[in-house]
């Protein structure tokens, strides 16, 4: 079940997040997955990350009980017309624990998205939260309309 919040986060907040990402942060390349082409990825200390969360007050709003993985990644556009996805994909292959989570934040808004398996297609737009189960088999849609197309990326497990 995949479950949408747009203005996830306060205003402030937001904009404090995507201008470190955009203006402070520092990123490594890495051929995308199963995909043609670079990202910048910027992978988070999932220990850290989950003490940030817990002062923004989103622990408790996502009932997290520990992070396991957190990164933002940078897809760039794509000189097509087509909007290309990568391909179908779970970030955890053959994880058995039903209380794990994936959450994508968007960063930036554009034509990009997150499609799944099931024919749902999630557009980014900055500020919006999409959650579903680990085991969702998804896909990240590349830009056309955009630079760029940013997106944070936590799996954390659920508090029972």
């Amino acid at each position: 079940m995949v479950k949408i919040t747009d203005n996830f986060l306060n205003k402030d907040n937001f904009e404090m997040l995507k201008d470190w990402y955009f203006k402070e942060c520092s990123w490594k390349t890495f051929d995308i997955v199963n995909g043609e082409g670079l990202q910048f990825v910027h992978e988070h200390h999932p220990v850290k990350f989950f003490n940030i969360l817990n002062m923004l007050g989103l622990t408790e709003l996502l009932n997290i009980s520990n992070v396991l993985r957190a990164k933002c990644n940078i897809t760039f556009r794509k000189n097509s017309q087509e909007i290309l996805e990568n391909e179908w994909h779970t970030d955890f292959p053959n994880f058995p624990d039903d209380t794990i989570q994936t959450s994508i934040l968007y960063i930036n808004s554009n034509n990009g998205g997150t499609a799944f398996k099931t024919g749902e297609f999630v557009k980014s737009k900055a500020n919006r939260l999409v959650v579903f189960p680990l085991a969702e088999v998804h896909a990240g849609v590349h830009t056309t309309d955009a630079d760029f197309r940013c997106v944070l990326n936590v799996n954390y497990k659920k508090n029972k």
